[in-house]
């Protein structure tokens, strides 16, 4: 008996040290943050490379602080990356065309008020539930796998 418990005890104490090294948190919703270890521009870099690295295509970036500069405003680093393969993101649309407003996938690195540097990404999921694709898609799951993983490879995790 003790054996087990203590089996039991040392699982339990190894799922709390996984739990609390990750840096993905839900942000609420379906989204989720992940706090790098790295400078902003390294974070973008590595971001780019995590998703080339892959076959899939950087299809857009989109820097929201130059934007704001543009108009006179101020806004920490906030750069909105856009990017994927139309073999997945296709045969999602041939379903329901409207899943284009929700793909190419997309992350927003920024950084917050503290210099920490996040990257944020809306769960794949998202996508089957806001156009009621049902069955859900398998490329839902393969989205899924690889936004945590591209976005944990680029945070340093």
């Amino acid at each position: 008996m003790n054996t087990v418990i203590h089996t039991a005890v040392k699982i339990g104490l190894a799922i709390l040290l996984v739990i609390s090294v990750s840096t993905q948190i839900k942000a609420g919703g379906d989204t989720m943050d992940v706090k790098s270890k790295f400078s902003f521009s390294e974070t973008v870099t590595k971001l780019e490379e995590a998703i080339t690295s892959r076959g899939l295509k950087v299809i857009a970036k989109v820097d929201h602080a130059k934007g704001a500069a543009a108009a006179e405003l101020e806004l920490r680093p906030t750069l909105l990356v856009l990017f994927g393969h139309p073999k997945a993101g296709t045969p999602l649309m041939q379903i329901n065309q409207r899943v284009g407003l929700d793909l190419p996938l997309r992350v927003v690195v920024w950084e917050d008020s503290e210099g920490s540097v996040m990257l944020t990404y809306r769960e794949p999921a998202f996508v089957s539930d806001a156009w009621e694709l049902d069955p859900v898609p398998p490329q839902i799951g393969g989205m899924t796998k690889a936004i945590a993983a591209i976005t944990a490879e680029a945070a340093g995790e």
